[in-house]
């Protein structure tokens, strides 16, 4: 029996997700003020340097997957540039986006710190600022819809040897 009939071909094609996407929408903004303030600052080791998160890209993709119901994949994911001050050096991060639909500059998330008020089960709740890549559309970081606002690093420790963005990877 050959390997190369067309329909095993048909079946390679078929499994196609990430490098050929049906859509792909990109917005970038800074990064807002309550994720930094509200963020954790990640532990610096000896000889790691820190990183801020400065911009943020947020990516819409929807692509081929045969596994999926209905054999499409929708992926809401933020690229967070992270940059070491007084440099031009940047690295990135990519973390998973809770898409929320309304009109709302910011979300209700809870939250263990002090500055929220008081909820159910003793837990705080903040408002949270939300990216609004489209109207009627708020995105925060998953970690953070799905947890807290400490689940977002405000900023990272980076090893010496790690790559920059721009560099080749």
């Amino acid at each position: 029996m050959s390997t190369n009939s067309p329909a095993r071909k048909k079946a390679t094609d078929d499994n196609r997700t990430d490098d050929k996407p049906l859509r792909r929408d990109r917005s970038v903004h800074a990064v807002p003020a309550d994720w930094l303030r509200l963020g954790r600052d990640e532990h610096v080791l000896e000889g790691y340097d820190r990183f801020y998160a400065a911009k943020v890209c947020y990516e819409y993709t929807l692509a081929r997957d045969p596994r999926a119901v209905g054999g499409h994949r929708e992926r809401h994911r933020l690229h967070v540039a992270y940059r070491r001050p007084g440099t031009t050096e940047a690295v990135e991060r990519t973390y998973d986006a809770a898409v929320v639909e309304t009109d709302a500059g910011a979300l209700e998330t809870t939250t263990s710190e002090v500055d929220g008020d008081i909820g159910a089960h003793n837990w705080g709740t903040v408002e949270y600022a939300a990216l609004s890549p489209q109207p009627n559309l708020a995105v925060i970081p998953k970690t953070v819809h799905d947890g807290e606002p400490r689940n977002f690093r405000a900023s990272i420790a980076v090893r010496p040897d790690e790559p920059r963005i721009g560099e080749d990877r």
